[in-house]
């Protein structure tokens, strides 16, 4: 046995499993569920018990000859899995090809610690009122909803983002969790901030709830005090950035991506890795229409209808996001040429002709097509992933154990 390894920093998960799951700290940061059964076994090993003598409590326990050597594999195996590459960095999430730590869980929480006030009873109920009258007046102008997007309205919109991940932080703080650090990454195409708030898995499901409503919170904070800058100046970058927050607060609040919606959706019905069950569920369901036997599912029926409802949902709404978002935006492809064939002439004249608003346009066109272009490649991939599963299914023998 190795003595070295250590992995008594453990917790019960709070979720809707018919059988409790246990939560695990990896040495590196992160969390990985497991089993009451691994649970159990990494305990006795921690504890200093052989595994022989685990082998025997588990024999007494279950009723049944458990040799040494399955509780030595079964050891093994629970260690090469925790020392995964796939839990090898607390920041590795899903979608996020660069990420990049700009404030340290030190300077994290030093922050935190002065805001959570916003988090107190007197405190929310103050900045909710400034919120919601802020906006509500914002709201009321004429014209308030048009929008003139431009490089300083998208500045500020990153701000209102980074606001957005300390307010997680914050929340978190206020439970009496640690935030680990605030960095930038790029989510697929979209350059966004992230927040290392793992340790909320150690909370109750309705404190992790408020964790994930903490991003919106902030956000809508600081879309409110752009509004009121923008009623007192008419500043138009402000006018953009605070209909820009405002439509993305809600983006964020769908389920289908793994944004605050997704986590909120997933704490409600306490069920861990929702975006993997989707397949679980329709594995299942597909195996007994088909008449073959299938693993029970692991959450009462009431939860298991909602995550199947939440499936059809989702694939609905990506779906419909992805046709709308190609349809409206194919113009902007077919005419980029156009535009580089404009930018190779102004090269290849006079230099002066490279103004600021050709450069903005270049900019945001350009980021418009690398959307369509990745949308596209995802759309293709994950069609070709669905068929091959397909068939696959369709080419196993429909027999089943007795």
């Amino acid at each position: 046995m190795h003595k070295e390894q250590k992995f008594l920093n453990s917790f019960p998960l709070a979720s809707s499993e018919n059988v409790q799951q246990y939560a695990l700290k990896t040495p590196n940061g992160t969390y990985i569920k497991v089993s009451t059964s691994a649970h159990t076994l990494l305990q006795a090993a921690d504890s200093g018990l052989t595994f022989a003598e685990i082998a025997t409590i588990m024999s007494k326990q279950q009723g049944k000859h458990i040799a040494v050597r399955d509780v030595a594999v079964a050891y093994e195996n629970l260690v090469r899995e925790i020392a995964s590459p796939t839990n090898s960095s607390p920041t590795r999430l899903t979608g996020f090809w660069f990420t990049w730590t700009i404030l340290s869980e030190l300077l994290v929480n030093k922050i935190g610690q002065r805001l959570t006030k916003a988090f107190s009873l007197v405190g929310a109920i103050l900045l909710l009122i400034f919120t919601t009258s802020a906006l509500s007046y914002f709201l009321l102008q004429p014209g308030a909803w048009r929008f003139t997007p431009s490089l300083t309205s998208f500045a500020l919109l990153l701000l209102a983002f980074f606001f957005h991940e300390v307010g997680h932080a914050t929340a978190l703080l206020s439970f009496g969790g640690n935030p680990g650090g605030i960095g930038f990454a790029a989510y697929w195409i979209v350059p966004v901030f992230f927040s290392d708030v793992t340790a909320g898995w150690q909370l109750p499901r309705l404190e992790r709830i408020v964790v994930a409503l903490g991003g919106i919170y902030f956000h809508m904070i600081i879309c409110a005090a752009y509004a009121m800058l923008y009623l007192i100046t008419k500043w138009e970058p402000l006018h953009a950035a605070v209909v820009a927050i405002l439509v993305s607060s809600l983006f964020t609040l769908l389920p289908v991506f793994k944004m605050d919606g997704y986590w909120i959706t997933s704490d409600l019905l306490g069920v861990t890795n929702l975006d993997r069950q989707r397949v679980t569920v329709l594995r299942y369901f597909w195996r007994k229409l088909n008449g073959r036997s299938a693993k029970a599912l692991p959450w009462p029926m009431p939860i298991t209808i909602a995550v199947l409802a939440y499936t059809f949902l989702s694939v609905i709404t990506a779906s419909y996001f992805l046709i709308q978002g190609i349809t409206l935006r194919w113009p902007h492809l077919i005419a980029y040429p156009s535009l580089i064939l404009d930018l190779l002439q102004r090269l290849t004249t006079k230099v002066d002709t490279l103004s600021f608003a050709f450069l903005e346009q270049l900019i945001m066109e350009t980021y418009i097509v690398l959307a369509i272009i990745f949308a596209l490649f995802w759309f293709v991939r994950t069609g070709s992933h669905l068929f091959k599963r397909w068939w696959f299914m369709q080419q196993r023998p429909n027999v089943s154990r007795l």
